[in-house]
């Protein structure tokens, strides 16, 4: 198998003992009820080694507490989960947001799912690491093809409440997920984050990369100036062998239509 810096296209970090490592991920209808996809995503977790993993569109509300109980019988770190449903209840297709954290290295303080005017809840991530109180906004924008007819990325309401939650008060701030679009290419995106380092921003799909841009992450300039990093696209296998409990069928799928992203600090 590949290094894990082949695998990330990347170089990987002098200190190791210094860096702190995030991983945003859309998994694309996930659920224990599909264990060997699950397996598929917690072996990628593992390999991607990162310290939290910030997941959007997991369908099911045990899926990410079934991920930690099997990192934490395969991996050499203990994992905790946490999960909250940011779809609302009467969505056909309920989402939920899901933190996944090393204990030996996060002390999570707490995890809410904020009601706001967004179509889907913001799920915060408010924890400490080596001391340094820091908060991750994990969030699922619509995708343009549910949008009003109107060409709006977002109505009124939600354009006000975008600037709120960019406006926080929390020094280390990260926002990371599934935005659905290129927040620099949109003009309230680009009025609402200008005070904002746009770390990443292809879209991640499996097997290529597309012009538009859904996957993000967004930080404070402070932070990417003041500490070194690194942010990258996971390169490695993306593809999981699904059998067919009654036929026996052996099927070749794709673990999910992106592309994990790794940030290192």
């Amino acid at each position: 198998m590949n290094s894990l810096t082949e695998q990330m296209g990347m170089c990987s970090t002098n200190d190791s003992s210094n860096t702190f490592s995030l991983c945003s991920w859309n998994v694309n209808r996930l659920s224990e009820n599909n264990y060997e996809k699950l397996v598929a995503v917690a072996e990628t977790i593992k390999n991607l080694d990162c310290d939290i993993v910030a997941l959007q569109e997991v369908a099911t509300a045990t899926a990410g507490r079934e991920i930690a109980a099997y990192l934490n019988t395969t991996a050499p770190n203990r994992w905790s989960a946490s999960s909250r449903q940011v779809s609302p209840d009467d969505n056909k297709l309920i989402e939920h947001s899901v933190f996944l954290w090393k204990n030996s290295i996060i002390v999570c303080i707490n995890d809410p799912a904020v009601p706001n005017y967004f179509y889907r809840k913001v799920h915060y991530f408010n924890f400490t690491y080596k001391g340094q109180y820091t908060r991750i906004a994990n969030l699922h924008f619509r995708a343009r093809i549910s949008l009003p007819t109107n060409g709006k990325l977002f109505n009124d309401g939600e354009q006000d409440h975008l600037f709120d939650l960019f406006q926080n008060e929390c020094e280390y701030f990260f926002a990371v997920g599934d935005f659905n679009c290129y927040p620099m290419s949109c003009n309230v995106w680009g009025e609402v984050i200008s005070n904002y380092c746009h770390l990443l921003h292809p879209r991640m799909y499996t097997n290529y990369l597309q012009d538009e841009c859904y996957d993000n992450v967004l930080v404070r300039p402070h932070i990417a100036t003041r500490h070194k990093f690194v942010s990258v696209v996971y390169k490695g296998n993306m593809q999981y062998t699904h059998v067919d409990a009654a036929t026996g069928k052996r099927e070749i799928k794709n673990i999910s239509d992106h592309r994990p992203i790794r940030v290192v600090f």
